[in-house]
């Protein structure tokens, strides 16, 4: 099972062994939306994802994305809920 954690927009997070950048969060009045870096070796992916939506992480599998939730009285920033699926074993 597959453990959503939030991420303040404008933070990073680790997603197996790639750093993530959370450039941008939001909602489009239907579902969250989220602007991502990827730092790979392949070079910075930059990709805009919706709730549900797999990001592919080169060579480390895939960010899932879960709901966004808006500023409130604990975080004065938007966040965004990510998981981590790891690249199926061979």
């Amino acid at each position: 099972m597959m453990e959503f954690i939030d991420h303040p927009q404008g933070t990073q997070a680790m997603l197996g062994s790639t750093l993530v950048g959370i450039m941008q969060v939001g909602h489009t009045g239907e579902r969250s939306v989220v602007r991502v870096m990827i730092r790979s070796r392949d070079g910075d992916l930059i990709v805009t994802a919706f709730e549900g939506d797999e990001i592919a992480i080169p060579g480390d599998g895939s960010a899932v994305v879960g709901p966004a939730s808006a500023p409130d009285g604990t975080s004065a920033r938007w966040r965004i809920a990510l998981a981590h699926r790891p690249s199926p074993m061979p």
